[in-house]
């Protein structure tokens, strides 16, 4: 039997003179093997966090679309502020071939889809926002119009 056992894990410790029993030796095996495992399961885990972390912190593209209200202008709601933003009517239009009418576009920071000043669309803090003004032929929020976005956040 042991006479003496290690600090952390209570392994047995056998001195010249300590007669050595077989179920010391696999109670020994029994607590390596579950202190390695539960190093190993957490190094996984540790591993495995800093990927998520590193996935999330990578831009991303998200799509989606938005019906038109009819307002001079509706903000689209992503959570944070993107980094481009490409809308354009569902039927794929971003304007009408022979006439002045603007449907979307891309979107940059500092760099908005406009015509002269009158805005198409914009990005925002934790969006972007479109236009409708029927004067200047812009719709990009025609009421009941369906249109498709692409943004990277």
């Amino acid at each position: 039997m042991a006479s003496n056992y290690t600090r952390n894990y209570g392994l047995c410790q056998w001195e010249a003179t300590d007669q050595v029993l077989r179920a010391e030796f696999n109670q020994d095996n029994q607590k390596v093997d579950e202190a390695l495992a539960g190093k190993a399961e957490l190094s996984n885990v540790e591993d495995l966090s800093g990927r998520v972390e590193t996935l999330e912190a990578q831009p991303h593209w998200i799509v989606g679309t938005y019906t038109g209200n009819g307002e001079p202008s509706q903000i689209i709601s992503l959570g944070k502020k993107p980094s481009a933003v490409f809308a354009l009517q569902s039927n794929g239009y971003l304007s009408q071939q022979y006439q002045t009418y603007y449907f979307g576009g891309l979107a940059l920071p500092d760099h908005p889809v406009k015509t002269g000043s009158h805005m198409i669309v914009e990005i925002k803090p934790k969006g972007f926002c479109v236009y409708e003004d029927d004067s200047e032929d812009i719709n990009a929020n025609s009421s009941g119009v369906v249109y498709h976005y692409m943004a990277l956040l």
